[in-house]
């Protein structure tokens, strides 16, 4: 026997089409043919609800019971295609902080419907038998979509690549070097020659090793001022010119989650007008943040790659603008206390960000007019699931001149390392319905 459909209706609402080109006044139908866990809607419709009837441009739709019918009241609220990620820790390798299903509420409550997780599970997923383990244990606990990456090497050692066509054939389609070392260049070309011949996205977010060494902050007059060991940020242009130039050799799609310099922003603009397959994404602290902010916010505000110069910002900002970066990533690390509550020169890099991320877009972006709102849900939504492939008929309910501030009370997962933790922010995401 067929199941029959349920509705939602989400009446008042001013919704922002698939396409994140422009904002109607008018009510929203969503048709669900599944009750599976974490189902998206069948299908998404514009129009007007009256009496059990819900009534586009060219149709009337009769939506029989209420038993199969809800009703949320959006009162005005923004609509929009729920958000993509295509860069997050989802659950601390350590098993201590955040699991699978502390983090994807987490996820869930910041407006993002499909995460892209990085490899740093324990057990690595890196043969077929270890990614399906992981894959399952995702689509029972996760709250959310989670699309896992693979690795590249075998326990991400950098040495012996991964057997491709047996992770493939358990589902893998993104591959990443995660949290892994820095692949010496013979083994990358290898990997990438094979990805390429598989159409494979890979993603690659890390910088020169080599160059980094010992350092927690770029290398500038933040770290001189403080007397740390700074990064020189030649150590990300390095590594994204190096993964451009093995892109265009191999024909492999490449995605850089971070590009936080000018030099590499200008790299990354350049490949894009000579036809190579790469896109690029940032996170909220990069278009937040600069390294003068270590000083106040201390080892919270120790990133990789670091935070960098206001030069080095405003390029970011104006590559988000111009179209050479293509998204806007959480890159969501959940951390310890005790990771945290130390010297920045003992900190280890990241912030949980889901929950932040949008109100940074709005309080950093929109409201000093850097951006409109159309251009930034381009940059969380339609930009990442074209580059992925995925879904976003999922809706999520925003507000955008609510004020929010970030406390134990108002997040959802396990860890509050973050640089805005007490801070007041502009917009704020109401649900994902």
């Amino acid at each position: 026997m067929q199941m029959q459909p349920k509705y939602k209706i989400i009446t008042s609402a001013r919704a922002m089409d698939s396409t994140c080109s422009k904002v109607k006044l008018c009510d929203v139908l969503l048709r669900y043919d599944t009750r599976e866990h974490n189902a998206t809607p069948s299908a998404i419709m514009y129009g007007k609800y009256r009496a059990n009837r819900f009534t586009t441009d060219d149709q009337v739709i009769h939506l029989g019971t209420p038993d199969g019918l809800t009703i949320i009241d959006a009162d005005g609220r923004m609509v929009a295609p729920s958000f993509v990620d295509m860069c997050a820790h989802v659950a601390s390798p350590s098993g201590v902080g955040d699991d699978i299903a502390s983090a994807t509420l987490s996820a869930r409550a910041g407006g993002w419907s499909t995460i892209v997780a990085t490899p740093r599970n324990i057990p690595c997923p890196d043969t077929g038998l270890t990614y399906s383990q992981l894959t399952r244990q995702l689509s029972t606990w996760a709250a959310c979509h989670v699309i896992q990456a693979a690795p590249l090497t075998l326990g991400q050692r950098g040495v012996a690549l991964c057997d491709f066509d047996e992770l493939c054939d358990h589902g893998a389609r993104i591959f990443s070097d995660g949290d892994g070392v820095y692949l010496p260049s013979a083994v990358l070309y290898a990997a990438m020659e094979e990805l390429g011949k598989r159409d494979c996205l890979l993603i690659l977010g890390k910088s020169d090793d080599g160059i980094v060494g010992n350092g927690k902050i770029n290398l500038g007059q933040a770290s001189r001022a403080l007397g740390l060991v700074g990064i020189p940020p030649c150590a990300e242009s390095v590594a994204v010119s190096r993964s451009i130039l093995l892109a265009a050799q191999t024909d492999c799609a490449v995605h850089i989650p971070v590009v936080s310099t000018k030099a590499a922003i200008d790299i990354v603009r350049s490949a894009k007008l000579q036809g190579i397959r790469v896109t690029c994404g940032i996170s909220p602290h990069h278009f937040s943040l600069t390294e003068n902010d270590v000083a106040f916010y201390g080892a919270n505000a120790v990133f990789s790659p670091p935070l960098r110069t206001q030069i080095d910002r405003e390029a970011v900002i104006e590559a988000l603008a111009d179209g050479t970066i293509d998204c806007i990533s959480s890159c969501h690390t959940p951390l310890t206390a005790s990771q945290k509550r130390t010297s920045t020169e003992e900190a280890t890099p990241g912030s949980v960000a889901f929950e932040i991320t949008f109100s940074a877009c709005v309080t950093y972006l929109l409201e000093p007019g850097h951006m409109n709102i159309t251009q930034i849900l381009r940059l969380l939504s339609l930009n990442p699931a074209r580059i992925i492939g995925a879904n976003t008929t999922s809706p999520v309910m925003l507000d955008l001149d609510r004020e929010i501030v970030f406390t134990r009370m108002t997040m959802s997962g396990n860890c509050y390392n973050t640089p805005f933790f007490g801070s007041a922010m502009r917009g704020a995401v109401d649900v994902v319905v």
